[in-house]
C-alpha cells in the first residue's frame, strides 16, 4: 500500500509552486490552513472515486487532471476531461524504473536499487521492479546485482 504522504510529496509541491491548486490528503490540508496556505489553494473532495472524479473531470474550473490508477478508470477519467478539453497526465503502474548511467558510483547504486524492490516486499507503486542502465555499464552492473 503506498502512503498517502509519499504521493503528496511527488506531486503537491510542483504543483504549488507553480501556482497550481490541488487535491491532496485531508490532514496535510488542515496542517496547510493552520500555517496559513490561502483558502482554495489545496481542495478536498470526498465520496465514491466514481461520482467524485466524475464531478471533477467535467468541472469547468479544471484546467488539467493528474490520475494514478487502473487503465479502466483512466479510461473514464480521460473521457470526461475531453468533454472540457482538460489535458489529463496518467500514471498506471509504471512501476517507476530505477536509471543507472555508466558514470554512477555502483558502490553507492547498488543498495539503492535493491531496497527500491524489496521494501515494502515490491508493494508500492512506486516499487523500482524494473532497472534501466546506459549500454556500457548493463554488464558490470548487472554482475554486481546479481
Amino acid at each position: 500500500m503506498e502512503l498517502p504522504a509519499a504521493n503528496f510529496g511527488r506531486s503537491v509541491g510542483a504543483a504549488l509552486a507553480a501556482d497550481n491548486a490541488c487535491l491532496p490528503i485531508l490532514r496535510i490540508t488542515e496542517l496547510t490552513a493552520e500555517a496559513g496556505l490561502p483558502e482554495g489553494a489545496l481542495n478536498i473532495v470526498t465520496g465514491y472515486g466514481y461520482e467524485a472524479g466524475a464531478a471533477l473531470a467535467r468541472h469547468p474550473g479544471i484546467d488539467h487532471i493528474s490520475f494514478t490508477g487502473s487503465p479502466a478508470t483512466s479510461a473514464a477519467v480521460v473521457k470526461m476531461a475531453a468533454d472540457n478539453h482538460v489535458p489529463v497526465t496518467l500514471e498506471l503502474g509504471g512501476k517507476s524504473p530505477q536509471i543507472v548511467f555508466a558514470d554512477a558510483d555502483f558502490d553507492d547504486a547498488l543498495p539503492v536499487l535493491v531496497s527500491a524492490i524489496v521494501q515494502n516486499a515490491g508493494q508500492t507503486c512506486s516499487a523500482g521492479s524494473r532497472v534501466l542502465i546506459e549500454r556500457s555499464a548493463y554488464e558490470p552492473l548487472l554482475e554486481r546485482l546479481s
